[in-house]
């Protein structure tokens, strides 16, 4: 669904408005993820604002939602020319890509389950024993141990909070418990 996306600096006059498809942001209206497309010179506006720590509007169906971008964190912006004066920008948070272990966010594309895209992500980043058949087992017992929440907005994003340690003592206590076996089932 497409939403206006707004930022306006009454200090400077300024107004500027785009649209947005796809944006994603936590419980202290901070966004992570935000796609921008409209004409060139309001899109590089709102994400030169953005980077500059302004709040931006989203004017969705139900609410108008105000964001801005945590100070702590860096974006990265890609950029698309769609032609006759249309540029698209997404703004997306460093934890996309992190560095080092700790908290990340993971992007779950509309066509993937959830548990699957989690469990890949832990797989790849954590070096625990881990089987496929233990996605949905590990995503449920990550969100009970507030390791693993969902973000808001209307794209799925969850952010990881973890460490191997942690990781550790949960399957260590999931194959104690009888809850995940070493046995590949189909799943």
């Amino acid at each position: 669904m497409i939403e206006k996306i707004q930022m306006t600096d009454y200090a400077k006059n300024i107004h500027v408005e785009a649209y947005t498809d796809g944006y994603a942001y936590d419980e202290y209206d901070h966004f992570y993820l935000l796609s921008v497309v409209g004409p060139d010179s309001s899109v590089k506006a709102i994400t030169a604002g953005i980077v500059s720590n302004r709040t931006i509007e989203i004017q969705s169906n139900s609410q108008n939602i105000l964001l801005s971008s945590p100070w702590h964190y860096t974006n990265k912006i890609w950029s698309v020319r769609l032609g006759i004066g249309m540029l698209h920008q997404l703004v997306i948070s460093e934890l996309f890509f992190p560095k080092e272990r700790g908290q990340m966010l993971i992007f779950v594309p509309e066509d993937e389950q959830p548990k699957r895209v989690v469990f890949s992500a832990v797989k790849n980043r954590y070096s625990v024993p881990a089987l496929n058949s233990w996605a949905g087992w590990l995503f449920e017992t990550l969100k009970q141990e507030e390791a693993l929440d969902q973000l808001r907005g209307n794209v799925t994003v969850f952010r990881l909070t973890t460490s191997e340690e942690q990781l550790d003592a949960l399957i260590t206590d999931g194959i104690k418990s009888g809850s995940i076996g070493f046995v590949e089932e189909a799943s």
